[in-house]
């Protein structure tokens, strides 16, 4: 309503000169501006309408992937198709893979959601590099060693802090290394890297994979950017998009760049923590003489 009231004035200012003329074709040409505005604006609704049903029609079947899997596994286990041990162990766990894909899925959904309305929750603290990447190494290490992908994270970082919610910060760690190992070939390695300033530290994830077309790299951070790349397989277009919103309000930044020789490299920087000051000991009093 007030994008219509404003090209409403905006087209009767502009017929001002020639309602100063003669009164009816003053009114006339405001009349066929404002029908024009009115047009203009109907035609954008409309299209951000066709746009929202895209999305989730998009969202819609990269939810049913997963679920199909989920209720496939499970189905063959009840039906006896699993005879062994083995068998139904291996079903379940691809069963187990695919729920894990889902709530990736879902969380991306409702973090996006909360972004939007501003009322996502972040507890802001001092934290570790080192700690941050032996948890992230833990989570990740299962998923890399079952497509055959090694892992390689920095082991001097001792001493190095950084200002962030120990979370979200694993949330965006964990992002960038399952996509690096989901487009790394078999028998490559993904590898973090660490490197800081007095103000900043940067992660580092770098990966063998086939890289971003040029193309692909204007829409890459965007939210269902649709671009000539399967990098954006398996998820909702919500990833990175995500990832870059929950950094920004870290005060930090995220960024791409194409590796040496292929490959990519997805960054990310966060605050760095002050040094912490040395507690002083303070010593007791002299005891008391007599």
């Amino acid at each position: 309503m007030k994008s219509i009231t404003i090209g409403l004035v905006v087209a009767a200012a502009a017929a001002g000169a020639s309602a100063l003329v003669h009164p009816w074709a003053g009114c006339a040409a405001a009349a066929v501006a404002a029908t024009a505005v009115a047009r203009q604006l109907t035609a954008r609704a409309a299209e951000a309408l066709a746009q929202r049903d895209r999305h989730l029609a998009q969202t819609a079947h990269e939810l049913r992937t997963p679920l199909t899997s989920v209720l496939s596994a499970l189905e063959l286990v009840r039906e006896g198709h699993a005879t062994t041990a083995a068998e139904i162990a291996e079903f379940l766990e691809e069963a187990d893979l695919a729920a894990q894909h889902l709530a990736h899925l879902v969380n991306d959904l409702l973090d996006d959601q909360a972004l939007r309305e501003g009322r996502l929750h972040l507890d802001r603290r001092r934290h570790a590099v080192a700690t941050l990447l032996t948890d992230a190494h833990r989570l990740l290490a299962p998923t890399a060693a079952r497509r055959g992908i090694g892992l390689q994270f920095p082991a001097a970082t001792t001493g190095l802090d950084v200002d962030t919610d120990h979370r979200r910060c694993q949330q965006v760690l964990l992002n960038l290394v399952v996509n690096a190992v989901k487009f790394s070939p078999p028998g490559a390695a993904v590898e973090v890297r660490v490197t800081a300033t007095p103000d900043r530290v940067r992660f580092a994830v770098v990966d063998r994979g086939p890289g971003v077309p040029e193309p692909a790299r204007r829409v890459l951070f965007t939210a269902f950017g649709q671009a000539p790349s399967d990098r954006r397989a398996e998820g909702t277009g919500l990833g990175l998009f995500i990832t870059r919103r929950l950094l920004t309000q870290l005060g930090g930044q995220l960024g791409y760049e194409p590796g040496d020789g292929g490959g990519s490299v997805f960054w990310f920087e966060l605050p760095r923590a002050p040094a912490a000051r040395p507690q002083r000991s303070i010593a007791p009093p002299p005891a008391a003489t007599r």
